[in-house]
């Protein structure tokens, strides 16, 4: 089974851009930029996630201390993180797109 992913840090690098550094197995993996109304997967590794999708496109969901991200072709990408983490990307979906959080 692949080791699940993490969010190891959280930095807010200008007003409209938020990236959550990535790990797994405590070694960095890459990281989830958020860029205006656009959202920029680059991780690497046995959870190898590239590409950029419209907030538009995407729903976050808070369950069981994870943030899941659910496109539209129903598939998810799970990540471990706080509820302070997620909030801070549920508020970064709200600003700048129309995407679904909850």
């Amino acid at each position: 089974m692949a080791t699940s992913l993490e969010i190891s840090s959280l930095e807010n690098i200008k007003q409209d851009y938020l990236r959550l550094n990535i790990e797994s197995g405590k070694q960095p993996c890459g990281s989830i930029d958020f860029i205006s109304e656009k959202v920029n997967f680059n991780i690497i590794g046995s959870s190898f996630f590239k590409g950029m999708v419209a907030i538009k496109d995407i729903e976050l969901e808070y369950k069981d201390g994870k943030l899941i991200f659910i496109f539209k072709n129903k598939k998810n990408l799970p990540i471990n993180c706080s509820l302070e983490e997620f909030e801070k990307a549920k508020t970064h979906f709200k600003v700048y797109g129309y995407g679904k959080a909850h």
